[in-house]
């Protein structure tokens, strides 16, 4: 998966901001690792050493605006 696909319904510049920052976390604990090919390519999401397809998530972000 690449970052821009992951980014394809982001509504808002605070989503991307988020996305990024949580994508930097999941760098952080291993979970994912980034790659990125070419110069001014794609960045590449892929699992990484720490990854289990069974985990749960540990929160849930919820950006819909409140009325």
């Amino acid at each position: 998966t690449t970052f821009r696909q992951m980014l394809s319904e982001a509504r808002s510049r605070l989503e991307i901001v988020i996305s990024f920052l949580a994508v930097l976390e999941l760098v952080k604990r291993r979970q994912v690792v980034v790659q990125q090919p070419e110069l001014f390519g794609d960045i590449e999401v892929l699992p990484g050493a720490e990854w289990r397809p069974d985990q749960e998530p540990e929160f849930e972000l919820d950006l819909e605006p409140e009325e």
